[in-house]
């Protein structure tokens, strides 16, 4: 049977793919959650970042499916602070960051399914998913946030030719998702 033919069976035959890891405390927990949408080209194709993100915010996907990680620092050769926050479904991760002492210790928060739900509604508010990979940031940051196996990865920094004024709307709608997001870092103080 042809590879084609065989990724159409599958591709009709299966309509969420979930992957489940066993983590150091022995227990097992569902870390990823995909849905099948049907074929794109000879590849089996999911439902997009955004569509996830409205799934979280209106309950019919779970929280655990949601990933994302900003690590922001201080341009290099300058004083100030920053921090590296990720989000694995409800689990909260927050380290401080500040020149000359470094990161600080991690801070471990669980968060609501409420709260989840209201930051991917903000976040597909938002529609990052059409967001350029290069956006303007007055130190260095970086910000990957991933549902359904479909991600999205922005690198903010100063870089040659590049002005907050140069994307327009888009640098807008990254700059309040990025207000989202440090809200989040703020629990984890």
């Amino acid at each position: 049977m042809p590879v084609r033919a065989i990724r159409e069976q599958i591709a009709s035959a299966i309509d969420v793919i979930v992957h489940e890891s066993r983590f150091s405390d022995g227990s097992r927990k569902v870390t990823h959650v995909t849905e099948i949408v049907g074929l794109e080209g000879d590849q089996i194709a999911a439902a997009s970042l955004d569509e996830g993100l409205a799934a979280v915010a209106d309950g019919t996907l779970a929280p655990e499916t949601l990933r994302l990680t900003l690590h922001e620092k201080p341009e290099l050769g300058t004083a100030g602070t920053g921090v590296l926050l990720r989000l694995r479904g409800r689990e909260l991760s927050v380290r401080r960051f500040a020149t000359g002492s470094g990161y600080g210790p991690p801070r471990e928060v669980e968060l609501g399914e409420e709260d989840l739900r209201a930051l991917a509604g903000r976040l597909a508010a938002l529609s990052p998913a059409r967001l350029p990979a290069n956006l303007h940031a007055p130190g260095y940051l970086d910000l990957t946030l991933e549902v359904l196996g479909h991600r999205i990865a922005v690198q903010a920094r100063r870089f040659a030719g590049m002005t907050a004024a140069t994307h327009g709307d888009l640098q807008r709608d990254f700059d309040r998702l990025l207000e989202s997001v440090r809200a989040l870092g703020a629990r984890g103080r």
